[in-house]
């Protein structure tokens, strides 16, 4: 091989690896947004379930009358976020509150985030 034959194959060589790096460069940048999307996401969720936790402390149930499970039914907070709560007796006058966040796209449920607590109201 002459020594046109090899310039040829180190510009091929150099070619493919700055191919080869611009491509895993760009993989590394997709992931990073999809992560960057999924974290939003769920602070989105977390923020509706903490919604649902004050929503349900502003209606100041009395203990003694949640006899059954109370449900607070799907409360929107925007275009794509909302806020389910249950709440379910313990003891005597303990309750337990369950708030899911829920963050939708296109009508799909994409991320659900429970939160719970415990309230003792006296």
């Amino acid at each position: 091989m002459n020594r046109k034959g090899y310039a040829m194959l180190v510009v091929l060589g150099v070619s493919a690896m700055m191919a080869l790096m611009l491509s895993m460069l760009w993989s590394s940048t997709n992931l990073e947004t999809q992560i960057a999307g999924n974290k939003y996401r769920i602070s989105q969720a977390r923020l509706a379930a903490q919604s649902g936790i004050s929503h349900f402390i502003a209606l100041d149930i009395p203990p003694e009358e949640v006899f059954e499970n109370i449900v607070i039914p799907e409360t929107r907070l925007s275009q794509k976020t909302s806020y389910k709560v249950e709440a379910v007796q313990l003891d005597d006058d303990k309750i337990l509150v369950i708030s899911t966040g829920i963050y939708k796209k296109a009508g799909r449920d994409l991320f659900e985030y429970p939160m719970r607590a415990i309230f003792h109201p006296y």
